[in-house]
């Protein structure tokens, strides 16, 4: 089985205010992330527009794709990912954070839809918490803190499948549920950051509040305040 861990970086956006803070945050949360999962037998691409400036390709690290401004993602990861064989593709933002367990986790789940010959099958992360940087004051509260959330719908998903190489892309994240699933759900396996520039992203009030140090997983991280003193840090310098 191959396993490929795909992030859309920055098809259709050059911006490179954007860009600057994209890459600070993947830097701090996505990046260490994929370099401390326990399981490492596994590929990390990045998916960018073909107009990106080159010093950010170079700060990527790792492998990725180009993506032509009149192409379609889907297309192109099909294009580009081999089909031969059971294949595996999770997708996450490039400002998010996967726990260090996550791929050993997906790929256990894996191998067990497998063994019982599913040959599709949407694994789904359903147990997540959010990292509160953003202005605290629209959430009520004026300290760092993390709240946990349940979603069936999240873009941090894995899609397992034999030969038809759809991938992770073959939808939007919240109709891939179409598709026969599992929740793998014994621990929170996803961390998405709240900031000023996700705005899509909308905090979930009401939520018993803790702190990030207190969720295994994510030991490759700064303590909560020292993220939230290093957001504050870098927004004013912005």
């Amino acid at each position: 089985m191959k396993h490929y861990i795909l992030t859309r970086f920055n098809v259709w956006n050059t911006d490179e205010q954007w860009l600057e803070h994209r890459m600070e945050l993947y830097n701090k949360f996505l990046k260490p992330s994929i370099e401390n999962q326990t399981e490492k037998n596994f590929a990390f691409v990045g998916l960018f527009d073909s107009r990106t400036p080159p010093k950010y390709l170079e700060r990527f690290w790792y492998d990725y794709i180009l993506i032509e401004k009149e192409q379609n993602t889907r297309d192109v990861v099909r294009e580009k990912i081999p089909a031969d064989g059971r294949l595996l593709t999770t997708r996450v933002d490039n400002d998010d954070c996967l726990n260090m367990y996550y791929v050993e986790a997906m790929q256990t789940v894996a191998q067990v839809m497998i063994w019982k010959d599913q040959k599709e099958c949407l694994l789904i992360p359903s147990k997540g918490i959010d990292l509160h940087l953003k202005n605290s004051v629209c959430v009520g509260v004026d300290r760092p803190f993390v709240s946990e959330w349940v979603a069936y719908a999240n873009p941090f998903i894995s899609f397992l499948e034999y030969g038809t190489n759809k991938t992770v892309y073959e939808k939007k994240h919240w109709d891939m549920a179409q598709y026969p699933y599992k929740f793998v759900d014994n621990r929170h396996f996803r961390l998405r950051v709240m900031h000023d520039n996700n705005i899509l992203n909308d905090s979930l009030l009401g939520l018993e509040t803790t702190l990030l140090e207190n969720h295994q997983g994510f030991s490759f991280l700064p303590s909560t305040h020292e993220l939230m003193n290093w957001y504050n840090n870098r927004t004013k310098k912005g």
